[in-house]
């Protein structure tokens, strides 16, 4: 039989420019043992070739479609600018599901090859800031699985970063979820541990297997990632993987722990005067321990109905300076007493041993310091 020159398995030995970032990330998940469908690669040679000239390149992919076997696939592209580190391009390129006979797996890859050959100037690209340059595109065909529950799975809340799994499905087909916006079912987890989520769901052994499996593969990828999943009945199968772009700098407010030092009501006046000498007082304070912190201390707390309310992701940021897991505080934040804080230490916290020997010293001594800095005071 003829050797395909464009249509291959997906396994090593293929070369990451010619397979693109989709279908590199399905080959980590496969060659770590992660279970995915059946899956064929069409090389970016091919997609060059139909740039130049379709009807030449028509004729030979139609030959080697011929060779693959007869199911039903999805038809997607693996490009050389999805799922980057900087951005996912998610939903930027067409992907079609339920394909079935080699007509109509070739009109589906030349569906892909348009939405490619159209990306250069798409408002995603332009707002992204991305410039115009020449795109790779292969096209990844992968085997339909027919799913009980299908869904997305987070290693990192990608709405507030915190430190959890969030996990979102539905019955049936995933696309229900990631392009028709069907109301998913959500679970969240610490862990291994549950803290959302119905318990007594039918699926709930897969949904925890995801949530484990998320954990390694994140070890494993060195980054926070985002993952496509179906569950036949039997096997969990991965449909995708791609890396999590983190949203930096955001801001999320508690009064949980606050309320306890400044209960009631803040009114304006009382805001603008004691506010401020709290937070810079407790900011010096953090400092004696972790060196100089660049932190305006009115960022530390903001006012919603004459109530205090503390910037937690700023104390994530100031406890990681101490060398302390910046998620020490969520349980502060989300109230979930079955959530228990992790305060065990890095070596961080070691580069400030004098910092926090001279901290303690001071603070143990600090009745005499007071009483000789009050006289001079006095006197003054």
């Amino acid at each position: 039989m003829k050797r395909n020159k464009y249509i291959f398995p997906l396994t090593t030995g293929l070369k990451s420019s010619e397979i693109g970032n989709k279908a590199q990330s399905l080959l980590f998940l496969k060659l770590n043992r992660f279970r995915i469908p059946e899956t064929y690669i069409l090389t970016a040679p091919a997609f060059g070739e139909f740039i130049k000239n379709g009807s030449v390149i028509s004729d030979i992919l139609k030959d080697e479609i011929k060779s693959l076997p007869d199911y039903t696939y999805a038809i997607r592209s693996s490009t050389s600018i999805e799922d980057s580190e900087t951005h996912s391009f998610a939903g930027q390129f067409l992907t079609l599901t339920s394909v079935r006979g080699y007509d109509n797996i070739l009109n589906a890859i030349k569906e892909v090859w348009k939405s490619a050959a159209s990306a250069p100037e798409s408002d995603y690209r332009l707002r992204a800031g991305e410039t115009v340059q020449e795109i790779s595109c292969a096209v990844i065909i992968q085997k339909m699985i027919v799913p009980l529950i299908a869904g997305v799975c987070f290693s990192i809340n990608p709405v507030n970063n915190l430190n959890e799994i969030v996990i979102e499905s539905v019955e049936g087909k995933g696309e229900d979820l990631v392009q028709r916006g069907v109301t998913p079912y959500r679970w969240r987890f610490k862990g291994k541990l549950s803290i959302e989520g119905p318990e007594n769901y039918s699926g709930i052994s897969a949904i925890r297997k995801v949530a484990t499996d998320s954990l390694l593969m994140k070890k494993l990828y060195k980054r926070d990632v985002d993952v496509e999943w179906a569950y036949d009945g039997e096997h969990i199968y991965y449909l995708q993987i791609r890396t999590i772009q983190k949203r930096d700098n955001i801001a999320i407010y508690s009064n949980r722990m606050v309320r306890e030092m400044l209960p009631g009501q803040i009114k304006p006046l009382v805001w603008d005067v004691n506010i401020p000498l709290f937070n810079s007082t407790f900011l010096q304070l953090v400092s004696e321990i972790t060196g100089p912190l660049k932190i305006n201390p009115v960022d530390l707390t903001k006012p919603f109905h004459y109530r205090v309310y503390m910037n937690m992701s700023m104390m994530g940021v100031i406890l990681s300076k101490i060398g302390l897991p910046a998620d020490s505080l969520e349980f502060m934040l989300l109230n979930d007493k079955a959530v228990k804080p992790g305060f065990m230490p890095d070596l961080k916290l070691f580069r400030h041993t004098f910092r926090l020997i001279r901290f303690i010293y001071s603070k143990l001594h600090f009745e005499q310091t007071f009483l000789t800095e009050f006289s001079l005071l006095e006197q003054r």
